[in-house]
């Protein structure tokens, strides 16, 4: 026990201060052991740490899927339909503000006007069509498989509807921050976006699977179900990061494969497109 006039401690059970002589009336004792206290409210305390817990791992858990939910509408934006005057038709990739869009050459070869449509981000349904130029150079599309479109006007349709706003800025495919550049690996986890046949080719379909091979050329292989009306749309890892475009399937005896152009050949086509 403390004295609370000169501040000496005493031991036992004393009326008056050994030193200063005051009678001990209220003593203040700094001795404080924690073990008898946790183990009254020792039910308590683990009570208060569950809920702490579930409370930490609730918060995370929902800003991740909030993450995840933001990078799934931003790509879903970015990846639109494409129906030709060709004919043909397929899947393409926004890559700017200002309506560029990257697609394969076998998509708009032969076109003079396409249409490009933009879906809505949550049923993947059409939800704005705008017109658009195709951009095809000479050869090292062909070679390549990639061309681009340029999109120039709203579609207005025989009632007079907008179907959008032109100009506009438009929602472009970007990476995520945490791409670090590394090419996929076998077994990587695949995601592809697009337009396929077999979903009716007008809304948005997202289909998952692996990286399942490479082909001789650099191609990636994928078991991500892809089908006509795939090509052109865009092929991402776990963390969306773009890793190239659907163009094509490889049709085996019971199971086929999808065929994805690197990112690498991207930037080899367009390292390769001569100055104006």
């Amino acid at each position: 026990m403390y004295c609370k006039f000169c501040g000496v401690k005493n031991v036992g059970k004393v009326r008056f201060c050994k030193d200063c002589g005051h009678e001990i009336v209220k003593v203040y004792s700094f001795d404080f052991n924690p073990i008898p206290w946790i183990g009254r409210h020792k039910k308590g305390l683990m009570i208060l740490f569950i809920l702490m817990a579930v409370f930490i791992v609730g918060f995370s858990l929902l800003f991740q899927y909030n993450q995840e939910d933001n990078q799934r509408s931003q790509i879903s934006s970015s990846v639109v339909n494409i129906l030709c005057d060709n004919e043909g038709g397929g899947s393409g990739i926004m890559f700017s503000s200002d309506g560029y869009v990257v697609t394969n050459d076998h998509v708009i070869s032969g076109s003079k006007v396409c249409f490009v449509t933009i879906p809505n981000i949550s049923s993947g349904a059409p939800e704005e069509v705008y017109l658009a130029e195709p951009i095809i150079i000479p050869s090292l599309s062909e070679e390549y498989d990639i061309a681009m479109l340029e999109i120039y006007k709203a579609y207005e349709d025989s009632a007079g509807k907008m179907w959008g706003e032109y100009p506009r800025a438009f929602t472009p495919y970007q990476f995520p921050d945490n791409c670090i550049g590394q090419g996929p690996k076998l077994g990587d986890s695949v995601r592809i976006y697009g337009y396929p046949v077999t979903s009716g080719g007008l809304n948005l379909t997202i289909t998952d699977g692996i990286v399942s091979s490479f082909s001789e050329d650099g191609e990636i292989l994928t078991s991500a179900k892809i089908d006509s009306g795939n090509s052109g749309g865009l092929a991402v890892d776990k963390d969306g990061c773009m890793l190239g475009i659907p163009s094509a399937v490889f049709t085996g005896v019971y199971e086929n494969l999808g065929v994805i152009i690197p990112n690498s050949a991207i930037v080899e086509f367009s390292n390769n497109i001569p100055e104006e």
